[in-house]
């Protein structure tokens, strides 16, 4: 009898790190397809200006809705996947918008008539902005639950694989427009998207994790998502659960904070492209070997700070962050030539674009593990996509009135000093983490 009931046990202990693996894969390409996304309206931008009496500052409004509404999207993406524990099927179908978004922009090339283009250029941007909202607190929440307290590290290594769509897309986008034009580049890069959505889904799809998700109760959920060292924890959970109203106040700090910190990152990240070429003189293939080069360092970037959080804690984490990323891009504006560019450019996306890691593992830490999704949501949705949308509508405010885009570079380190200020309310970790 022993016997046999070790081997089911060995059994149903290789079946769950298999279903481990599988999990990261799927968050892993979910988190490429996602991130990839990113500088798709950035990199777009630069073609649309080449079309004659296109407005940079109606291309920052548009940035500017998407991103909200991807941002109010994800706060209730949270609280619907906390309750319905749905993290793969919404993961596979966020993409498959993503997708629909990008062959919504090719159409909208195929009109040099003003009106239709903004219109199916703010069209598709909506849904690209719909699409986004799901990945980064699904996925965060599904690698908080599957790996626990080494959930940082392995965020880090995922946070790679979005490194890795932000730095191969733009690329990828000017050679395919190069080779087959504005329209019809982007038609092979939607149906990318497809196959991808339909990857995660099989990778992700009842595996052990979703079905103890949606089966068990709180305390099983903690003693899935951790190893043996938790199981004081599980039951200090089940003894002393408080409701999310006693974490609200550390929620709305890390979010104030992480507000402050997108405002300054995706103002410069959105107008990037434009600028580069406006100073720098480059033509758009050559904005997408830059923007590849220089956001392949966020790769190297994720898995370092992933690491650090496990090291000295999040909250130190984030200190170091903000702090090289802001001096990094006060010394880009600094210093002008392709070489300088390249590297503080570098240098700031090395650690400015580390926000996964670092603040949805921060987010997890400050709130009891059920409520991991909607507090994901609200730091990310609010904090990082609002956030962000915030820095871009100032910068589109400050050229609707005539101020040149250097102007708008310069706001958004100031807001990334003001940021700097903030640091000091970030709220402290839970024991339980």
């Amino acid at each position: 009898m022993t016997g046999s009931s070790n081997g089911k046990f060995l059994t149903s202990k290789s079946k769950f790190f298999n279903d481990k693996i599988r999990i990261f894969a799927g968050a892993s390409i979910g988190h490429f397809a996602n991130d990839g996304t990113l500088l798709i309206f950035t990199i777009l931008m630069v073609y649309y200006i080449r079309i004659p009496n296109v407005n940079i500052a109606v291309l920052g409004s548009i940035a500017v809705t998407y991103q909200l509404l991807s941002g109010y999207i994800s706060t209730r993406v949270g609280k619907y996947a906390d309750a319905k524990r749905d993290f793969n099927k919404l993961i596979s179908v966020g993409i498959l918008i993503e997708g629909l978004g990008i062959f919504l922009f090719s159409i909208s090339f195929l009109f040099h008539n003003l009106f239709y283009l903004y219109a199916l250029a703010l069209l598709a941007a909506l849904v690209l902005g719909f699409g986004q909202a799901f990945y980064h607190p699904l996925g965060g929440a599904l690698l908080s639950a599957t790996f626990g307290k080494s959930s940082p590290k392995y965020m880090g290594a995922n946070g790679v694989f979005g490194s890795l769509g932000r730095s191969v897309l733009p690329s990828l986008i000017a050679f395919s427009i190069l080779l087959f034009g504005d329209a019809a580049g982007l038609i092979p890069i939607s149906a990318f998207y497809l196959l991808l959505s339909i990857i995660i889904f099989v990778l992700l799809v009842n595996r052990t994790n979703n079905k103890v998700f949606r089966g068990k109760n709180k305390e099983d959920l903690l003693n899935l998502s951790s190893d043996t060292a938790d199981m004081t924890t599980s039951k200090k959970f089940k003894t002393h659960h408080k409701p999310f109203s006693f974490y609200r106040r550390s929620v709305y700090k890390l979010t104030f904070v992480t507000v402050l910190r997108s405002a300054s990152i995706m103002a410069t990240i959105t107008f990037i492209g434009v600028y580069i070429k406006l100073i720098e003189k480059l033509t758009a293939t050559e904005v997408g070997i830059f923007l590849t080069i220089t956001f392949f360092f966020a790769v190297i970037g994720q898995y370092v700070f992933g690491v650090l959080v496990t090291k000295v804690g999040n909250r130190k984490t984030v200190i170091y962050s903000t702090l090289i990323s802001v001096i990094a891009f006060g010394l880009f504006l600094l210093l002008r030539g392709p070489i300088y560019s390249y590297i503080f450019y570098s240098v700031f996306t090395f650690a400015a674009l580390t926000s996964f890691p670092i603040f949805m593992s921060y987010s997890a830490n400050i709130v009891e593990k059920e409520y991991n999704g909607y507090s994901n949501s609200v730091v990310w949705g609010i904090g990082s996509i609002i956030g962000g949308a915030m820095g871009v509508g100032l910068i589109t405010i400050l050229l609707y009135f005539g101020f040149n885009i250097f102007s708008g570079m310069v706001v958004a380190e100031v807001i990334g000093i003001i940021s700097i200020l903030s640091l000091p309310i970030l709220p402290k970790t839970l024991e339980i983490d």
